[in-house]
């Protein structure tokens, strides 16, 4: 069983994640198959955000800690990227911020879909995308336990923060590459979505329309992860709230308890 474990966007708070992700992330998965760890992230020194009230520097090679297989750097965004932004405008603002988080969202689906190129080389049967500025509260271990006896294609998303008619996309374990490329690849269908929908581009909503669309059954599991600001200020995450009671569980629920 090859397992490539995919960290994309912005580091921004490693220094405060970095250990729930080596024990709740990648030991399990080393646990379960021949595991690489890669990563495709943004090289920046400083975060301003009006949205989250970040207004802080960051350390760019805090990645170091994760010790990783490969990193890929990007110092620049890419050009593309304001064709795509500007592409999406009339459609709408979905955070009503002039239009920054939608520029976050796109930069961080190249970056996503970056990091799939690079697990593609190992050609793997799992590949997990992982946020590195989350901090993931639980073992991914039983859901990679169910995951690698599936046998055909499946993105299992946690079961919370399913927001406006979405799915989660803050972290995800996918079976298969042609599920990985569904996750991964929802930068490529950006413009299908918004001409389809006919409504502003929104994070959560993107990715079932890409997951539904490429017909991937999806699953969801309890397993939980909070945002940290840069700083190391945790987010309280209402893990209750949005639950996805239509998608069926790959494994039972946690019990409610308070995130550490």
């Amino acid at each position: 069983m090859k397992i490539a474990v995919c960290f994309f966007g912005l580091s921004r708070a490693l220094a405060t994640t970095h250990e729930s992700i080596a024990r709740n992330v990648i030991e399990p998965c080393r646990r379960h198959g021949e595991t690489v760890t890669l990563a495709h992230l943004y090289h920046q020194a400083r975060v301003q955000s009006a949205r989250s009230g970040e207004n802080a520097d960051l350390d760019p090679d805090d990645y170091r800690l994760l010790d990783l297989d490969a990193v890929a750097l990007r110092f620049t965004v890419p050009s593309q990227l304001a064709g795509i932004l500007e592409d999406m405008k009339p459609h709408g603002d979905a955070w009503d911020n002039g239009f920054s988080s939608l520029s976050n969202l796109i930069r961080q689906l190249y970056s996503l879909s970056a990091s799939f190129k690079m697990a593609q080389l190992h050609d793997p049967d799992i590949v997990l995308f992982c946020r590195p500025d989350l901090i993931y509260h639980d073992s991914l271990e039983p859901v990679l336990e169910t995951l690698v006896q599936e046998k055909g294609d499946l993105v299992a998303l946690p079961d919370w923060h399913h927001w406006k008619g979405g799915y989660n996309d803050r972290f995800a374990l996918c079976r298969g590459i042609r599920a990985a490329q569904a996750y991964a690849e929802r930068l490529h269908v950006v413009h299908d979505y918004v001409a389809r929908k006919r409504k502003a581009l929104h994070s959560e909503r993107l990715l079932r329309f890409a997951l539904e669309r490429a017909g991937i059954p999806t699953m969801v599991f309890p397993q939980r992860a909070s945002r940290v600001r840069a700083g190391g200020l945790l987010v309280e995450e209402k893990f209750w709230k949005s639950k996805a009671s239509k998608l069926p569980y790959l494994q039972d629920p946690l019990p409610e308890i308070q995130a550490t």
